[in-house]
């Protein structure tokens, strides 16, 4: 009965001591809480002396030079971000690095928001899925995506394309998948929306990646026939994914003729200027 009296005392004056830490000690709490968060983020601020692997921030190819407002910028493994473009990427994208596709440490959010939060940075703000303000916005969400899968791509390649490419593509791409479930994408193509609509069909066919890997590879050599930069950075891999050759004549740029991820019998059949 004693010991189960001090017990009770014990616990009394413990919760009595959290009580009084939690009243009068919180702020001083905070206020060294900030102090070590504000010296966190100093590592992450813009320093022009620090040597950079990028010059373009990767989601809206803003040149370093050209932004006004060096507290946006966020550094991290000697890349610069748009602290608010990186935030808005994780939160629809992952925790992943977009440049080399490492993980990001679930530190770093924390340490993003109170960088955002420091420099009052106004957040992106979040948009339904298949909607975007431009083209060059959803291109951008493409070719995160495209990345994430793991083919090397900018974003700046996709707007590029021409909507008489697109429809190539398209057609290739079906053509090439047409007994391997590539009859489930792109089908609500319009003349008159033709870019978001494709960019919306990209992000379906990748999205699941993993599981449509096959077809995703076919789309990849699709697009390399009617794009160069696609085209100069398709993986030496694939030349070992033969396309099944199509009953219709479809076209691409003579020059994949001299590519040998294109096998011969791929190449008889697509000539140049054909209506797509």
């Amino acid at each position: 009965m004693k010991i189960l009296f001090i017990n009770k005392i014990d616990n009394y004056q413990l919760n009595l001591n959290t009580y009084n830490i939690e009243k009068y000690h919180y702020k001083k709490y905070q206020i060294i809480h900030r102090f070590f968060m504000n010296s966190i983020i100093k590592k992450y601020k813009y320093n022009p002396e620090i040597k950079l692997h990028n010059i373009e921030d990767p989601f809206t190819m803003d040149n370093i030079n050209d932004i006004e407002n060096k507290n946006e910028l966020f550094l991290f493994d000697n890349y610069f971000f748009i602290a608010t473009e990186l935030k808005y990427y994780i939160d629809t994208n992952g925790l992943w690095n977009p440049y080399n596709k490492k993980e990001f440490e679930p530190y770093l959010i924390k340490h993003l928001d109170h960088f955002i939060m420091k420099y009052k940075l106004q957040k992106k703000k979040s948009i339904n899925k298949y909607e975007w303000s431009s083209i060059q916005q959803a291109f951008t969400d493409v070719s995160q995506i495209i990345e994430k899968v793991g083919f090397y791509n900018d974003p700046r390649w996709l707007l590029k394309l021409t909507s008489k490419q697109i429809r190539g593509i398209i057609k290739t791409f079906k053509l090439a998948t047409r007994d391997n479930s590539g009859n489930d994408y792109f089908n609500n193509i319009t003349d008159n929306n033709i870019f978001y609509d494709f960019a919306r069909e990209i992000i379906k066919l990748f999205e699941n990646g993993n599981d449509n890997f096959m077809l995703c590879c076919h789309f990849i050599k699709s697009i390399a026939l009617y794009n160069d930069d696609f085209y100069n950075n398709i993986p030496d891999w694939m030349a070992d994914i033969e396309m099944p050759i199509p009953t219709t004549v479809i076209t691409i740029p003579l020059s994949a003729a001299n590519n040998s991820i294109f096998n011969s019998a791929e190449i008889l059949y697509l000539l140049m200027n054909n209506d797509y």
